[in-house]
């Protein structure tokens, strides 16, 4: 976020919480996807082909999307 602001002038940076390795099955990961959302990031994404369950995934994507405002 530091890097998005120094160089805003310059080029446009988006800062996008994306569960790489899934929510589900990689403990932690949802806490850091609302911690880096809190932190400014602008777009959450998913991965639900890298997880199970699938809808499970996409629910919790949805949820911090929508809490943040990032649902469109």
């Amino acid at each position: 976020m530091k890097l998005k602001e120094e160089y805003k002038n310059l080029v446009d940076i988006q800062v996008v919480a994306f569960p790489q390795e899934g929510i589900i099955k990689m403990p932690g990961t949802e806490e850091m996807m609302y911690e880096a959302m809190e932190n400014g990031a602008d777009v959450c994404r998913g991965i639900p082909y890298n997880d199970a369950p699938a809808k499970e995934h996409i629910d919790i994507v949805f949820e911090i999307a929508k809490k943040y405002n990032k649902a469109h």
